[in-house]
Parts: C-alpha cells; structure tokens; sequence
C-alpha cells in the first residue's frame, strides 16, 4: 500500500475498504464506497477493521449511510470516538478499540433507523440515568449513549444472558438489551464464544478422627502437604467473655483414609478484629508450597512472623519473613519466592524469602487491564493466576515466576467479582463469578472453565455454582476444600470435586 506521502495527501492518507455491501436509504452507498482516513505517519486500523468486521457480521447490514471514517491521534473531549450525525461520519481515536469502533457505528445504526432511542425512554430510561449529565448534557444524548453501549456488546450477550438465565436462574437478558438487539440484529445468528459444556461431580466427604465441643468452628483454607491435606482451623470459645477466643490449629488429613492425622495447636487470641473493626476470625494464613507450607500470622502480638510447616509431626520452625498486612492473599511459595498480594484489590507482587524484598508483577509490562486491583489470585509451580477488571469487564491473566505477564483472556460473562479460582488437575482453569446483570440482583454465580490448551471457554452442563467454593486445592487427580460442618459438635469435611 502506497504511503500517505506518495498519495499525495498532506495529512491523511485515504484507504477504500472492499468490505460487502448496505442500507436502503438513497443517503447510504456500498461498504466499499466509505472512506477511511488516517494520520500520514501510520496506519493504526487493525483494531477499526476488526470492530467493523464485528459490526457488520451482527447486524447484517449489506450498505452503510457512513461516508467516512477519520482515525486521527487526537480528539477533543475526553472520548476515544465520535459519531457526527451531520455530515455522516466518525472520528476514532488510533488507540481505540475493537469495540469503539463498534459502539459508534451503532451510534450511526441509530441514526440511520430514525433514532429509535429517543423513543424508548420506557425501556432505556433506567440505564440513561446511570450516565454521566455532565458529558451527555440532554436526555436524548443519554438515550443514545445507553443505545450504543448495549449494542456495542453484540447479539451474543443477550444469547448468553438468557441462556445463563435458564441454567443458573439469574435474570437473564434485559428489556433494554433485547430491544436494542431487536432492531441492531433483527437477522443475526452470531453465537458467544461460550458454547461448549462441561462436567463435573462433587462429593461431600465426612472426615473422621477429630471433634471439636467450642461455640463454633471454621476451616480456614487448606493446602496440599506432600499426599495429604494440610488445613487451617480455627475454633472459637464465647463463655468467657463477650470476646470470643480463637483456638486455631493446624490439622493434617489423609485423603485416601478421610481421617485426620495430626493436630497441633497454635497460641490462642481473643478481641482481635480487622481494619475495619470488624471481628477477625483467623490470626492465620497458610501459604502453599512446591516444598513444605509456611504458616503466617497476620495479626495480633506475633504479626508479621511465619513459620516453614514440617509433617509427620507437624511442626514449626520460624522464618525471616515481611510483614505483609492482615488482607493479604494467602499465596504460593516456589524456590524460596512467595506469589501474594498485600490485600484484596492490590497488585500482585514477589516476595523473595532470602531478604524480604518484593517487586510487583509485570514491572515494565503494558497489559491490557488493571494490574493495581486484584479480584481473584491462585498460584503454584507453574505460576500465578489472576482476575482483573478491564474496559470491558473481567479478565483472566497468568503470570510466570520470573514476574512476567504472559496472556491474558477476557471472561466471557458480565461478571461483578469472583468467588473462586483455581487450576484443576488437569491443567484446565475454573474461575466462578458473580454475574452483573443490569437491573439484576447480581446474586447469580457462573463457574466457568478455560483451556489454556486450545484456547476455549465453556459452561457447566448444569447448575452454576458447584465449583464457587473458595481456596480449591489440587491433589491426588481432584480439587478438594476443607470445610466444617455441625451444629452442637462440630466436625471437618471434604468437598472434592472431579472434573
């Protein structure tokens, strides 16, 4: 392709896409016959021609009233995109996304289709409120705004929505989305990249060989220690005081027997609360390890220290340790680094063991989502895990040991948070989030699988949250937690879930 200088045009350089072909309105012409021009030093259009391709697959439209496209480095107003109705044209900005170029050209599909937006308050009303004033001064602009917005998200999210809806309950596709699809992709049968399935069982499992008599016990989290489960409980005594005292313990159990084989006792606590005043039900956290658990205490008298974890007996033997705050993520330790993150919604981070110093994950890197705000984290040898949020939603990444990003997957759900993350035993990724539906409770939550092998999503063949318990661990070919259970007397028992 000749360059803009050699076309000889000083500031654009002008490019016709032989695309298809569009509208019935004698304003509207061929694909092929809209103009595209961008800035002379480059040709950034990678990105407007996927989101043209998006759009025009969509919504099956065969000609376009757009006459002309400028991709340009610079735009007035805090904005990546802008439809000019007079005139008929867009402005992106280089750096815009896919989808930009398809949020304006739905702003231009609601302007070709005599502005059904304006007529729609009862339906897309709700939404327009949620929209900047300032930016959108009038009603008829938020109309238009929470049209593109729904359309831009294509027809595959209100397949999806109502498809979740029958699986897992939630509310499925909203008014407003399916009016919007109703007249964006009256034709369009694009299906979500979410069409597999897959399967899994889960079993409770009662373990033998411990009881507990306190006013309440809970099972902390639990970590693989050689071929056995390594657990953190924790019981709490209220007939002393109002305070409740907090006797936790370290717990092995045998898996294949379902028996507990070891206890030992950690010092007690009583009126220990978090940041926020609330009351703290575990001084500890266990990290797990490619060698031996490290157990950390994270408040109280002793916080900050941490011990290495050894078996058959349990015992403890103290380590030089940072002191990384009592929000912090349990982590994993590899070759004498610990993948944590000092709190809920903080980055991730690599504490190096030998002296304590840490450096945060992706240093130099540029991912295409928020690195500072962690949802959801698991580690092990082969790595990290993360959910961060995005533009567009929440996104899935790994990390290596060496603190590098390297990928990184949009979940393809509207989710709000996470609820659980782990690696399964054979490789693949479960991530369950709680669904973020408009208008909705947000109270549904989807587990999903990701196969890193080829590339794939899929859903579970039924149900929706059997797999959202927190703080999975892989072992003997299945995921398993450790959680308690009774009412009078208490007990611990095994989820173990099979995929």
């Amino acid at each position: 392709m000749a360059d803009a200088k050699s076309l000889n045009i000083a500031t654009f350089g002008v490019i016709a896409l032989a695309l298809g072909s569009g509208c019935s309105s004698r304003d509207c012409h061929e694909w092929e016959d809209m103009k595209v021009e961008f800035a002379a030093s480059s040709l950034p259009i990678d990105s407007f021609e996927a989101g043209l391709a998006d759009f025009r697959e969509w919504t099956g439209r065969e000609r376009t009233c757009v006459k002309r496209v400028e991709i340009v480095p610079e735009l007035k107003g805090d904005v990546v995109g802008r439809y000019h109705s007079h005139g008929r044209w867009v402005e992106l900005h280089e750096d815009a996304s896919a989808s930009a170029t398809v949020h304006e050209f739905c702003h231009a599909l609601d302007h070709e289709e005599g502005e059904p937006s304006q007529d729609a308050q009862d339906v897309l009303g709700a939404l327009a409120e949620e929209i900047d004033p300032e930016r959108y001064s009038s009603e008829g602009a938020r109309l238009g705004e929470a049209f593109a917005r729904i359309c831009e998200d294509g027809p595959g999210m209100v397949q999806l929505l109502n498809e979740l809806a029958e699986l897992c309950g939630s509310e499925g596709a909203s008014e407003a989305a399916t009016y919007v699809a109703s007249i964006a992709f009256p034709e369009s049968s694009t299906l979500d990249a979410v069409g597999a399935r897959f399967s899994y069982d889960v079993d409770l499992i009662e373990v033998q060989g411990a009881e507990w008599t306190d006013s309440g016990l809970m099972a902390g989290g639990g970590v693989a220690i050689g071929s056995d489960l390594l657990a953190l409980v924790t019981a709490w005594d209220e007939s002393a005081s109002d305070e409740a005292m907090l006797l936790p313990e370290l717990v092995r159990i045998n898996v294949d027997d379902r028996r507990v084989e070891e206890r030992l006792s950690l010092p007690p606590h009583g009126g220990l609360h978090d940041s926020n005043g609330n009351p703290l039900l575990s001084p500890y956290a266990i990290i797990g390890s490619s060698d031996l658990p490290i157990l950390q205490q994270l408040a109280g008298s002793g916080a900050g220290r941490a011990w290495r974890i050894s078996s058959s007996p349990l015992g403890l033997e103290e380590l030089s340790w940072p002191a990384l705050g009592e929000d912090a993520f349990a982590g994993f330790e590899h070759e004498g680094l610990v993948m944590t993150s000092f709190g809920y919604a903080d980055p991730l981070v690599i504490v190096d063991l030998a002296d304590g110093s840490w450096r945060a994950v992706g240093e130099g890197q540029s991912p295409d989502f928020d690195p500072s705000r962690t949802d959801g984290f698991y580690a092990d040898e082969q790595g990290g895990l993360g959910v961060f949020p995005s533009e567009y939603g929440l996104t899935l990444a790994a990390v290596d040991w060496n603190g590098a990003w390297t990928w990184s997957r949009a979940i393809p759900v509207p989710g709000s948070r996470v609820r659980s993350l782990f690696r399964a035993p054979d490789g693949s990724i479960v991530v369950s989030v709680v669904l973020a539906v408009a208008g909705g409770s947000g109270s549904a939550v989807v587990s999903l699988r990701y196969d890193p092998t080829d590339d794939s999503w899929a859903l579970p063949s039924y149900g929706c949250d059997g797999l959202a318990d927190d703080r999975w661990v892989a072992l003997d070919g299945a995921a398993w937690v450790v959680s308690s259970t009774g009412t009078e007397t208490f007990s611990l028992q095994l989820v173990r879930a099979t995929l």
